[in-house]
């Protein structure tokens, strides 16, 4: 069954109304994307963190191959930057912990 030319111009208004939808929208994304690039949320940090981590670890592993031709005092130094990171990621677990007993406590 062939459309009308009536039934065209509705098809036509339909999307157009889409269409509009879709770039307010898309207007409405990028001045959010606008303003987490000035200042984002701190998830972000995180996320870029983790990755930077998962790339250092894939060169420690490369290089922890060979420990026998390392600078000593130098891989002292690693190991203590290490135990440093663990230690903040430790105490951010526990902090984040308490604060769930302590929500659940005030229930």
């Amino acid at each position: 069954m062939k459309k009308t030319e009536k039934e065209y111009e509705e098809t036509i208004e339909v999307q157009e109304i889409q269409i509009e939808k879709l770039l307010v929208k898309q207007r409405k994304l990028k001045q959010k994307i606008a303003e987490l690039k000035e200042s984002p949320d701190i998830n972000f940090h995180l996320i870029d963190s983790v990755r930077k981590i998962l790339s250092v670890n894939a060169v420690l592993k490369e290089i922890l191959a060979n420990t026998e031709t390392l600078n000593q005092a130098k891989f002292a130094e690693l190991q203590r930057a290490i135990k440093r990171t663990f230690e903040i990621i430790k105490r951010a677990g526990e902090k984040n912990d308490d604060r769930k007993k302590i929500a659940e406590g005030g229930r």
